[in-house]
C-alpha cells in the first residue's frame, strides 16, 4: 500500500465513522492525517482543540518544536508561528454573541478555553443543572451559557469535518495521477528486474537519498541517476571507439563516457521515422543537458544553487527515460527473437548502420 492509499484509507474511515465517533476521536484522527500530510498549521490547530487546561508551558512549547522538526520546519521561528495559530484558534473560541442575561457572568470577547472534551462535558453538566433549576432566570442563564459551549462544539465539528472532506478530495485527485505513475513504475521495474537488476537496486538508492535534503545526498542521488542512464546505455548500445552517424547525418562520439549519445543512437536507429521518436529524442537531449549541468554544479560545491525539487525531478525523469528506453529495447529483442529462434539480446544491441 502506498502512502497516498494509506492516507485515503485513514481519511475515508474518519469520515465514514465521523457521526458515530466522539468529536475528540475525530480530532485526533484529523491531527494524525495532518501530521502525515505535513499540514503543520492544521495539526497545531487541532492540537489546541485537544489540549486541556493547565500543565507545563515548557512542555507545550517542546511539543510544538518536535512537531515542526518532524515536518522539517525547524528553520522557522517556532514561537511566532505557534502564536499566530493560537491567535487564530482563540478567535474561533470567542462566542459570536453574548445575550444580556449572561453578560454579568460571561462578558463579550471572553474566551471559551479548554479541550473540546472539557467543553462537551461542561455543556452536558449545564444541561443537567438547567433541567434541575426551578427558578426561571437562573435556568435561562444556564441554558444561555450552555448555548455558548454548543456553538464552540459546532464550530469545531464543522472545521474538522471540512478539513477531512478537503483532504479526501485532494487525495482522490492525487491518487488518479499516482495510479498512472504507479502503473509506469511497475512496468519499468518489471523491465529492469529482467534486463538490468543491478540498475533497479540503483534506483532504490537514488530515491532513498533524494529524500534527504542535504548537499551530500543531492550529489549521491544525481550520481546514481547518471550511473543508471550509463547502465541502460551499456545494455542497449555498448560503447564504440569510432564515431557513428545518426539518421540526420550528424557524427556522434559513442565512447564509454558518451552515454547520452549512445542512448540517442539506440533510439534513433530503432525508432527512425516514428513520430514518437522525435519527442523522445528531444526529451533525452534536454534531460541529458540538464542532469549534466546540475551534476557539474554539485561537483563544484555549488550545492546551494541546486534545489531539492531539481534533484527530485532528475530522479523521476531518469525513471521515465530509463523505462521508455528499456521498453523499446525489449520490443526490439522480442522482434528479433520472433524472426529467428536463436535470436536474442546481445552485447552489441540492435544491428545498426555505421
Amino acid at each position: 500500500m502506498t502512502n497516498i492509499e494509506h492516507l485515503v484509507q485513514l481519511t475515508r474511515q474518519a469520515l465514514d465513522e465521523f457521526e458515530s465517533m466522539p468529536l475528540a476521536a475525530s480530532l485526533r484522527r484529523a491531527q494524525r492525517i495532518a501530521r502525515l500530510r505535513g499540514d503543520t498549521h492544521w495539526a497545531q490547530l487541532f492540537q489546541f482543540d485537544l489540549s486541556p487546561h493547565g500543565g507545563s508551558r515548557a512542555w507545550r512549547r517542546t511539543e510544538a518544536h518536535e512537531m515542526f522538526k518532524a515536518e522539517q520546519l525547524d528553520g522557522i521561528d517556532v514561537d511566532m508561528f505557534r502564536s499566530q495559530i493560537l491567535e487564530e484558534w482563540m478567535k474561533e473560541r470567542i462566542p459570536s454573541r453574548v445575550e444580556a442575561p449572561l453578560q454579568g457572568a460571561f462578558g463579550d470577547g471572553q474566551l471559551v478555553g479548554g479541550s473540546i472534551d472539557s467543553v462537551i462535558r461542561r455543556a452536558t453538566g449545564l444541561e443537567l443543572l438547567a433541567a434541575a433549576e426551578a427558578e426561571l432566570m437562573p435556568k435561562y442563564q444556564l441554558e444561555l451559557r450552555r448555548e455558548v459551549d454548543l456553538e464552540m462544539i459546532e464550530r469545531t465539528t464543522h472545521r474538522v469535518f471540512n478539513y477531512l472532506c478537503t483532504v479526501e478530495r485532494e487525495l482522490s485527485y492525487i491518487g488518479v495521477n499516482a495510479d498512472i505513475f504507479e502503473r509506469h513504475r511497475r512496468r519499468v521495474e518489471s523491465f529492469l528486474s529482467r534486463i538490468a537488476p543491478t540498475v533497479l537496486d540503483q534506483f532504490t538508492a537514488a530515491y532513498r537519498r533524494a529524500r534527504e535534503d542535504d548537499a551530500e545526498s543531492k550529489t549521491h542521488a544525481l550520481t546514481t541517476c547518471r550511473r543508471i542512464l550509463e547502465a541502460v546505455a551499456d545494455i542497449v548500445y555498448p560503447p564504440r571507439t569510432q564515431k557513428v552517424e545518426d539518421s540526420r547525418g550528424n557524427l556522434k562520439n559513442v565512447g564509454a563516457t558518451n552515454y547520452i549519445n549512445r542512448l540517442w543512437m539506440f533510439l534513433d536507429v530503432t525508432m527512425s521515422g516514428n513520430t514518437h521518436s522525435d519527442i523522445l529524442l528531444a526529451t533525452l537531449l534536454d534531460f541529458g543537458t540538464r542532469i549534466d549541468k546540475v551534476y557539474a554544479m554539485t561537483n563544484k560545491g555549488v550545492h546551494a544553487d541546486v534545489t531539492q525539487a531539481e534533484v527530485d525531478t532528475c530522479v523521476m525523469q531518469t525513471y521515465l527515460m530509463a523505462g521508455e528506453t528499456l521498453r523499446v529495447y525489449e520490443e526490439c529483442t522480442n522482434d528479433d527473437a520472433g524472426e529467428s529462434p536463436q535470436a536474442g539480446p546481445t552485447d552489441e544491441g540492435p544491428t545498426q548502420s555505421e
